[in-house]
């Protein structure tokens, strides 16, 4: 798989053969696990993953600074995830949702591994109204 993420003007995008977004996860929380009917106050979030690198440094510094401002903290976010079994390089989700705020940022460093890790987490607000989901393939492709 390959992801590009826009979050407002910032973009998290791998690079053929330079993987940087190892895992997305899309979820609709029933915020009320218990209800025995679709819970109207369940909410979209998102979960990206991935390695920090020397060519992401200074996106994930853009990410880090949103995640601790106070001022525009609600954003655009678009997320394109491109199956590479799928020759065709087409978009197998495409995502759109508005009003989208950081829940949480994690950068981890580990000295005995090399590899250093980022995980963001976001919402959409209650008050985001947009959230259009497509494809760019259909089964027949």
């Amino acid at each position: 798989m390959r992801y590009t993420i826009k979050i407002g003007d910032i973009i998290l995008q791998d690079m053929e053969n330079n993987d940087i977004i190892s895992e997305f996860m899309y979820k609709l929380n029933s915020i009320q696990d218990e209800r025995s009917e679709r819970d109207p106050d369940a909410r979209s979030e998102f979960t990206v993953s991935g390695k920090i690198t020397f060519e992401n440094c200074n996106t994930l510094k853009k990410v880090l600074e949103w995640s601790l401002t106070k001022e525009n903290v609600y954003r655009e976010l678009e997320v394109k995830i491109i199956n590479e079994s799928n020759d065709k390089e087409k978009a197998c989700r495409i995502l759109k949702f508005d009003k989208v705020f950081c829940i949480d940022y994690e950068e981890k460093y580990n000295q005995s591994d090399s590899e250093t890790i980022f995980t963001l987490k976001m919402a959409q607000s209650p008050n985001g109204k947009r959230h259009e989901v497509d494809c760019e393939y259909n089964d027949e492709d």
